[in-house]
């Protein structure tokens, strides 16, 4: 008895419906975190990557085990001859388009593009690259249908 009286029981049921919006957002904003961080541990002279964790078999026992490894993470970010950074955006394999014909933002230095990141990640939060999103998509699943 005393178990429920100490935690706040209501009545939920969890959410049955996709929605479409909601997973690109999330995907773009994971995407851009990893970015970020491979940013970051590239500037402190790391290869950029991630941690993953993976079902391996171990060699001694023959037993399925979860490891964690790291990933390389490829970078949507290079430096031209000038040290200037560019990065494009991409969502699966294809690039994003902000604006037709400009694929690539720039940005004069790490610290510069470290905050241009964090723009585009306030920008996706807010759903101003929805219709950006939703048209890469599109572009993707057209590729599929026959």
């Amino acid at each position: 008895m005393s178990l429920t009286k100490s935690l706040r029981l209501v009545q939920a049921e969890r959410p049955r419906h996709y929605d479409p919006i909601a997973t690109r957002r999330r995907k773009m904003i994971e995407k851009l975190d990893e970015q970020m961080s491979g940013l970051v541990q590239e500037g402190e002279g790391m290869k950029p990557s991630r941690r993953t964790s993976r079902r391996v078999r171990d060699s001694e026992t023959g037993m399925l085990v979860l490891r964690e490894l790291d990933q390389v993470v490829k970078p949507w970010w290079w430096r031209d001859a000038q040290g200037k950074f560019f990065m494009q955006l991409r969502y699966g394999t294809r690039p994003i388009e902000l604006v037709k014909g400009k694929p690539a933002i720039q940005a004069e230095s790490r610290e510069a593009m470290e905050q241009a990141i964090r723009e585009i990640i306030a920008a996706v939060q807010a759903g101003e690259l929805d219709a950006h999103l939703k048209e890469t998509a599109e572009t993707i699943r057209a590729r599929f249908k026959r």
